[in-house]
């Protein structure tokens, strides 16, 4: 995953930006809405699972987030669509 994303992430998550500004700016970077929203899911998800990792977890769930934000960047972007239309069928 781009290190703009994560930062723009971590701004977001920190209070820097609000909602509306950060959307837009992942809307941008990721070229469009429907792979800002697999991204934004995507990260939100790993962020969550890093935050309830025990410390001795910390560097697994990096790997994992690192293998998963890689398959994520280099993923067509009709792969990311079908992806997220899936997660949405099954809620």
């Amino acid at each position: 995953m781009d290190q703009k994303i994560i930062d723009l992430f971590d701004k977001y998550t920190h209070g820097q930006m609000d909602r509306r500004d950060f959307l837009d700016r992942l809307t941008k970077l990721a070229g469009s809405t429907a792979a800002a929203m697999a991204v934004f899911v995507t990260i939100a998800a790993l962020n969550s699972l890093v935050a309830l990792a025990g410390p001795d977890q910390n560097e697994l769930m990096a790997q994992t987030a690192a293998r998963h934000a890689a398959r994520m960047a280099s993923a067509p972007r009709q792969t990311l669509l079908a992806e997220a239309s899936m997660a949405d069928a099954d809620h």
